[in-house]
């Protein structure tokens, strides 16, 4: 689902039309058709449907916004609609990433808090540790069994009792290990 903002900066009130190009049943516009007065802005949902449509299938379309205004005339929008099938689907709809990878904190400095995120490509083993700047373990995110998937955790300095400085975490999962630094400000 996505958001088509319609704005009017012109002098007079802005009627507007979406229509498919390709007429198909899996992207539709609600409303499809308006008017947008002078200085404001009204927002069409372009929603999208697989149902009925063959997986691993890339289908694509344009999107006409039919307007009566002379200086911008139609705006083509060109569409996309991947199809994935239901196996490479994690377990919250999800798309399974298709490789391991540890992503950078964020904030980044942080306080009180920050995000460490990590993709797992397969349900594994995984640890995700804290470490000190002298290398010393400060604390344990995971230790655990986790899904496929894209999993996020929040850090705070209060979970291991952590001052300002510099810090690793570093992600074991199967063959894959990586470090990142982050750094906590107070």
């Amino acid at each position: 689902m996505h958001t088509l903002n319609i704005s009017n900066t012109g002098n007079a009130d802005l009627i507007w039309g979406i229509m498919d190009t390709s007429n198909t049943a899996w992207a539709t516009a609600v409303p499809s058709f308006g008017s947008t007065p002078v200085g404001q802005l009204v927002s069409s949902t372009v929603t999208f449907r697989s149902v009925g449509l063959t997986p691993n299938t890339t289908y694509t379309s344009r999107l006409l916004v039919l307007n009566n205004d002379q200086l911008t005339g139609t705006i083509v929008l060109p569409i996309s609609l991947r199809v994935t099938p239901l196996s490479d689907v994690g377990e919250k709809g999800q798309s399974i990433p298709t490789a391991f990878a540890l992503r950078q904190n964020y904030p980044n400095p942080f306080n009180p808090e920050t995000n460490i995120s990590f993709d797992l490509p397969k349900s594994t083993f995984v640890t995700l540790t804290v470490f000190n700047l002298l290398g010393q373990e400060v604390g344990t995110l995971v230790n655990g069994q986790l899904p496929a998937g894209t999993h996020n955790y929040v850090v705070g300095g209060e979970n291991f009792g952590l001052t300002s400085g510099v810090y690793f975490y570093r992600l074991s999962a199967s063959d894959f290990v990586q470090t990142r630094k982050m750094v906590l400000l107070r």
